[in-house]
C-alpha cells in the first residue's frame, strides 16, 4: 500500500523541484532562502526512491518467508533473534499456530522513525538499517578502543569509492575467485569457457561499445589472414588508426564510452598487434628452416598460425581483460596446453598479493580523503603559496600508484588463480614476453619427479611497488611500472626506430604512449615530459655521478632518489589533469620546476662531462 504512496509523491516532488537543477549555473543566481530551501525537496526525492526501494525489498523477503522469526526471539535488523527462543515456543498440543511471526530481522528502513525522529543518531539507525547494523558490528566495534571520532571518520572513508569505482572494483576481483575453476580443466573448456566469461563481463560494463573490440578483432583476422608476412605493420596501422576513431566516437547517440570500455579496447590493440608479430615471426622461422640445414629451436614462437576462433577466444579470454595486464597469445597458447597444473604453486605467490592489496587500498582511501587529487582542480588551490602547491603533487602522485597498486596486483592474481603465466625458473621469464631461453629440456627429470620444478609468475607481474617506490633512476622506475605494457612499448616502438637518437627514441615512445592512453593534451604534455629528465640523468651519469667516490656516490643517490619522485610528481599530476589549461595552470603555478631542473641538470652534465674529458685528455698528452 505505501509503495504507490511514496512512488508517486517522488515524481510529482522531483518534476517540481528536479534535483538536478542544483547543478545548474542558473541555480546559483537565485537568493539565499531560495538556496536553503531546495535542499529539503532534494533530499525528500531521495529519502523517497529508497523507500520505494527497501520496501520492494522487504517485500521480496517477506513472500518467501526469509526473516520470520517468533516475535519472542527479540529479532534486530540485520542480525536475527538476539534471546534463545525455541524454548518458549513448545505449546501444547502442537499449537504452533499460536506463534506469532514478525520480520524484524530483515527490516531495512522505518520512514516513521526517519522522518519524525528527534535526535541525528535516531534517524541513522531508521535508515539502511541492515547496513547500519554491519557497519556497528564489524566496522564501529572493532575500533571501540579508539575515539568516538575516528570510527566515525573510518565510515565515511567509505564514501569515497565513487558508483564507478565500486564498478570497476567489481570487474576488478570477480575474475579472481574464477580462475580455480578454470586452473585444472582442460584445453577446450579453458580456451571457450575463459573466452564465454570474458565476453560475458565485456557487454555487462561495455554494452553497446562491444562492437569496437569485435571490429578491432575482425580487421586483425582479415591482415593475418591476407598478408600474415606484413602483419605486424599493417595492424599497427589498424588498431592505431582505430583508435583515432574509438576516442572521438560520440555520434549515433550512443552512449558514453566508460572507463571500463576504454580499458578492454586499449588492451585489445596492445594484444592485436601482438599476435599479428608472432604470427609474422612465424613465418619468418618457417622461411630460415627451408633455407637453412641448422633447426635452432626458436624461443617463444608459435607453433602455428591461430584461425578466426583461436583469436577471439584470447582477446575476449576474461584473465586481465579490463585491468590492462598484457600477455602473448603464446603464453596463452601455453596455458591452455599446461601439462601438469596440479603443480603449479598458487597460494603462496596469491597469498602476498592479497596480503598488502588490503594495505594499499586502505592507505589508498585514507590519503584520498586527507587530499582529495580533485582539489588541484579548484581555484581556491591556486591561492595557497608555493610550497603548499610543490607538496600537494606528491599525495596526488601517491594516491595514483596506490590506485594501480591495487588494480595490477588483483590483475596478477587472477592470473595466478587460473595458472597463465606460469613458467619454471629456469625459462628466464621476463614480463610481458615470457620465458627467454629454451627451458623444456632443462625440466626433464629422472622419474618424473615433476614436483620439484620451481615455477614462478614473472611473465605476468605488471608492477613493483618497491621497485617504484625505492628505486634511484626514473629509467628504472619507468621497468618497474606497468611492465609487461613497458616490454609492448619496448618491443614493437622503441625498437623499430633505433635508427634514431635516443631523444628521439624516447619521444617517439612516449608519443605512442600518449595517444594510446587518449587524446588528451595533459597526456602528451606528461608523458613527452619524461625524455627530457632521461637525458638529464643520463648526462649526470655520464658527467659526474660515475666519478664520485663511494659516499659521494651514496649521497648523490638520495638527492637523486628525491627529486626522480619529485619528477614522477610532477608528470602525474598533469596526466591527471588531462586539458591543457589544467596542466598548464598547475606546472605554471610551480615555476615548471621539472622542466628547468631537468634541463639544467642537461646543461650541467653535459658541462662537467666536457671539462672533465678535456682535463683526462691533458693528462694523457
Amino acid at each position: 500500500m505505501m509503495m504507490p504512496v511514496f512512488a508517486t509523491t517522488f515524481l510529482a516532488v522531483s518534476y517540481i523541484w528536479p534535483p538536478e537543477y542544483v547543478e545548474n549555473a542558473a541555480f546559483y543566481e537565485k537568493g539565499i532562502c531560495f538556496r536553503l530551501f531546495y535542499m529539503m525537496p532534494v533530499s525528500f526525492v531521495f529519502r523517497l526512491r529508497n523507500y520505494v526501494t527497501w520496501y520492494g525489498a522487504e517485500s521480496a523477503c517477506i513472500t518467501a518467508g526469509l526473516g520470520a522469526y517468533p516475535t519472542c526471539a527479540n529479532s534486530q535488523s540485520g542480525r536475527g533473534p538476539t534471546v534463545e527462543y525455541e524454548s518458549l515456543i513448545q505449546l501444547a498440543d502442537g499449537e504452533a499456530s499460536s506463534v506469532a511471526y514478525d520480520y524484524r530481522t530483515i527490516q531495512n528502513i522505518d520512514p516513521y522513525g526517519t522522518e519524525f525522529c528527534t535526535k541525528v543518531k535516531d534517524g541513522i539507525l531508521c535508515w539502511n538499517m541492515t547496513v547500519q547494523w554491519w557497519l556497528h558490528q564489524y566496522t564501529y566495534k572493532n575500533v571501540a578502543f579508539l575515539p568516538r571520532l575516528l570510527s566515525f571518520i573510518l565510515n565515511l572513508l567509505a564514501d569515497t569509492i565513487s558508483s564507478v569505482g565500486v564498478v570497476y572494483t567489481a570487474f576488478l576481483f570477480v575474475p579472481i575467485p574464477i580462475g580455480f575453476f578454470f586452473k585444472k580443466r582442460g584445453l577446450t573448456f579453458k580456451k571457450y569457457g575463459a573466452a564465454a566469461v570474458g565476453l560475458g563481463l565485456t557487454m555487462a560494463a561495455c554494452g553497446i561499445h562491444t562492437i569496437h573490440s569485435f571490429v578491432t578483432i575482425m580487421g586483425t583476422w582479415i591482415i593475418i589472414k591476407i598478408s600474415p608476412k606484413y602483419s605486424t605493420s599493417l595492424t599497427l596501422g589498424w588498431t592505431f588508426s582505430y583508435l583515432l576513431f574509438f576516442h572521438k566516437f560520440t555520434s549515433f547517440k550512443f552512449p558514453q564510452i566508460t572507463h571500463l570500455t576504454k580499458s578492454v579496447q586499449l588492451l585489445l590493440t596492445l594484444k592485436m598487434v601482438s599476435i599479428a608479430n608472432e604470427v609474422q615471426e612465424f613465418i619468418q622461422v618457417k622461411e630460415q628452416e627451408v633455407t637453412s640445414d641448422v633447426k635452432s629451436p626458436a624461443i617463444g614462437v608459435i607453433s602455428e598460425i591461430p584461425g578466426l576462433p583461436e583469436i577471439l577466444c584470447y582477446s575476449y579470454c576474461y584473465v586481465g581483460l579490463m585491468t590492462g595486464l598484457f600477455y602473448r597469445y603464446r603464453t596463452y597458447h601455453d596455458w591452455l596446453n599446461q601439462p601438469n597444473p596440479s603443480e603449479i604453486p598458487t597460494w603462496k605467490p596469491l597469498l602476498y598479493r592479497l596480503m598488502m592489496m588490503p594495505v594499499f587500498a586502505t592507505t589508498f582511501l585514507a590519503v584520498s580523503y586527507i587530499w582529495p587529487p580533485e582539489y588541484v582542480e579548484n581555484a581556491a588551490f591556486y591561492e595557497k603559496g608555493i610550497c603548499f602547491r610543490l607538496f600537494y603533487m606528491m599525495p596526488v602522485s601517491f594516491v595514483f600508484r596506490l590506485r594501480n597498486y591495487v588494480t595490477w596486483y588483483g590483475a596478477e592474481s587472477a592470473c595466478i588463480t587460473a595458472g597463465l603465466g606460469a613458467y619454471p625458473t629456469c625459462a628466464n621469464s621476463q614480463s610481458g614476453r615470457g620465458p627467454t631461453v629454451e627451458y623444456e629440456s632443462l625440466i626433464q627429470l629422472a622419474d618424473g619427479e615433476a614436483s620439484s620444478v620451481a615455477y614462478d609468475y614473472r611473465t605476468i607481474q605488471n608492477i613493483d611497488p618497491y621497485g617504484t617506490e625505492f628505486c634511484t633512476k626514473v629509467k628504472d622506475g619507468i621497468l618497474c611500472w606497468n611492465m609487461t605494457v613497458q616490454w609492448w612499448l619496448h618491443q614493437y616502438t622503441y625498437k623499430n626506430v633505433a635508427f634514431l637518437p635516443r631523444l628521439l627514441r624516447y619521444s617517439w615512445t612516449m608519443g605512442i604512449s600518449a595517444y594510446w592512453h587518449g587524446f588528451r593534451p595533459g597526456y602528451h604534455l606528461s608523458f613527452h615530459t619524461i625524455p627530457l629528465c632521461l637525458l638529464a640523468e643520463k648526462a649526470m651519469e655520464d658527467g659526474l655521478l660515475r666519478h664520485l667516490s663511494h659516499s659521494g656516490r651514496s649521497c648523490a643517490d638520495w638527492a637523486h632518489w628525491f627529486l626522480k619522485m619529485r619528477a614522477y610528481d610532477y608528470v602525474c599530476v598533469g596526466f591527471l589533469l588531462r586539458s591543457f589549461e589544467g596542466t598548464n595552470r598547475y606546472w605554471k603555478s610551480v615555476y615548471y620546476c621539472v622542466h628547468v631542473g631537468a634541463f639544467s641538470f642537461l646543461v650541467a652534465g653535459k658541462a662537467i662531462g666536457a671539462l672533465s674529458k678535456g682535463k683526462f685528455d691533458k693528462k694523457r698528452e
